[in-house]
């Protein structure tokens, strides 16, 4: 449990694995949260099948939750595999950016992987979160085109753990 206080404002947050069957709650925490960047409704309708959380994808991956008594606050999926890991999705409620949940989010994915053979991993960014990773020490080492909107250049960002 982490207790994060943010002005008046205190919120208690646990961490915990995902339940298949929150995949709903969470594609909707997605889309949401890509909404809070004033994208067009056009782009968004295209983006929910890129943004769908799967019973399978909850299972198959690493999902985890940020949550307080109330609701979801955030959450990531990381993706093991032979070739690279990637972090698949870190999204955070549109009410708590910037009150920190990212970064307990991001904590515990780090300390969660440091337990695995992992010494590094992708992350193909949305353009507006790029800066949250670059902070957090992740290096900009390309760009790949949107699969919703081609005009849109994504970020690609590797991690390095020390």
């Amino acid at each position: 449990m982490c207790l994060l206080i943010y002005g008046k404002e205190r919120l208690e947050i646990n961490i915990r694995r995902a339940h298949p069957t929150e995949a709903k709650k969470l594609t909707h925490l997605a889309i949401e949260s890509k909404s809070y960047w004033n994208y067009s409704s056009d782009y968004l309708d295209k983006a929910k099948e890129h943004l769908k959380v799967t019973e399978q994808d909850i299972v198959s991956d690493m999902v985890y939750i940020a949550e307080d008594v109330e609701s979801i606050k955030g959450f990531y999926c990381f993706k093991f595999t032979n070739e690279k890991s990637e972090l698949i999705w870190f999204f955070v409620a549109p009410d708590n950016i910037g009150k920190g949940v990212g970064t307990i989010l991001w904590k515990h994915l780090l300390d969660n992987i440091s337990n695995h053979s992992i010494d590094q991993f992708i992350i193909k960014s949305d353009p507006f979160a790029a800066q949250f990773y670059i902070k957090k020490g992740a290096v900009l080492v390309g760009s790949s085109t949107s699969s919703v909107d081609s005009s849109i250049e994504m970020p690609l960002l590797l991690y390095k753990m020390i």
